[in-house]
């Protein structure tokens, strides 16, 4: 018997108490999902839809969206210019691009992942004296395309539809070889100007 005006202690009630803490982790899992960093992009492959293109122009450093890609074929290489200029990826992709630029339906990308050397990038450019589009990638681009300095160069051929139609990396001939070989198969098909033949030498 307790003093008058006295109170006993409450008991937890176990089935309270869980769903109380049930609710609390639904919240907080909301909370999460919400306002926490958005998850990983999965890796493009083939079949996927190549994302929009935001870039930078190395030489205004104005951010730069690469529209009218519909219905064209599109190579897309991210590179590095941290490499020595015998080294670049610059000489291999421009070969490619004299031998298609020629075609209505072709179009091409050399995107810089290296947002802080613009003044190297532009210093390689020159002395490589290519004329195919050249860019930077910003941290975002990179990242949701996947582009990092451990699989650089990195490819994409996208076709006439705006999905990938291929996924390669590396600089070795045979790989610029197989990539041609199939935009030129692509191109052929949606815009035929006869048998030409692409050889990689």
């Amino acid at each position: 018997m307790t003093a008058e005006g006295s109170t006993c202690p409450r008991k937890i009630d176990p089935v309270s108490a869980t769903m109380a803490l049930i609710a609390s982790i639904a919240i907080a899992w909301t909370g999460w999902l919400r306002f926490g960093p958005p998850p990983a992009p999965e890796p493009l492959s083939p079949g996927a839809k190549l994302p929009a293109l935001q870039l930078i122009d190395p030489e205004t450093n104005e951010p730069v969206l690469l529209l009218g890609l519909r219905n064209k074929v599109v190579w897309v290489t991210f590179w590095s210019s941290t490499v020595s200029e015998s080294d670049s990826d610059l000489i291999d992709l421009e070969r490619v691009w004299r031998r298609f630029k020629g075609r209505e339906k072709f179009a091409m990308a050399a995107v810089a992942v290296d947002e802080a050397r613009v003044g190297r990038l532009l210093e390689l450019v020159a002395k490589s004296k290519v004329s195919l589009p050249v860019y930077l990638a910003a941290l975002e681009t990179r990242k949701r395309f996947g582009a990092d300095a451990a699989k650089l160069p990195f490819h994409l051929l996208v076709d006439e539809t705006g999905r990938v139609s291929a996924v390669a990396q590396g600089r070795e001939g045979a790989t610029f070889a197989r990539l041609a070989e199939q935009a030129r198969q692509r191109l052929d098909k949606i815009d035929p100007i006869g048998n030409s033949r692409f050889a990689w030498r």
